[in-house]
């Protein structure tokens, strides 16, 4: 077992997760909407664009996580552009989008906590051809959430100087 698979099946995982995830909630309700409605250049996302990113990052591995606690599996391309287009995002109300981040990574965190040991080794078959371990894919999942909500930490300290 490697050190990523026995940290996700310590009990404390979720709970510091949970507790980085409060954080992350309070820092953005104190955003405005039209300092998350700047889209910086017309090729960048605007802070509601990367947290509806964020939603549909949650949604797929969500369905991953589910899928490969059963068995190794293939999973379709994410087009991460397309989906940020298709939901709109840039004009839905920040505080809905902020609610449903917030929710739909506390449902995460719960299913996390039930999930077997043995379920961390299956695979997703990727497209390319490459495979990843459950393990991986959940280790992935919130080095991928950090990179971004630093993203928005930056850009919020670079416009106010906070």
């Amino acid at each position: 077992m490697s050190g990523g698979e026995r940290e996700l099946l310590n009990h404390d995982f979720p709970s510091r997760k949970r507790a980085e995830l409060e954080e992350h909630h309070a820092e953005l309700s104190g955003l405005s909407e039209p300092e998350v409605s700047v889209q910086p250049s017309a090729d960048r996302w605007s802070i509601k664009q990367v947290l509806g990113h964020l939603i549909d990052s949650a949604a797929n591995n969500h369905q991953r996580f589910i899928r490969l606690e059963g068995s190794d599996i293939r999973f379709p391309y994410y087009d991460q552009n397309l989906w940020v287009a298709a939901n709109h995002y840039q004009s839905s109300e920040f505080g809905f989008l902020l609610q449903l981040w917030y929710n739909y990574n506390l449902q995460i965190l719960h299913l996390l906590r039930f999930v077997p040991a043995s379920s961390l080794e299956h695979k997703w078959l990727r497209e390319d051809g490459s495979e990843v371990t459950m393990a991986f894919v959940i280790e992935d999942y919130f080095q991928h959430l950090a990179h971004h909500l630093d993203k928005i930490r930056e850009r919020r300290t670079a416009r106010h100087g906070v």
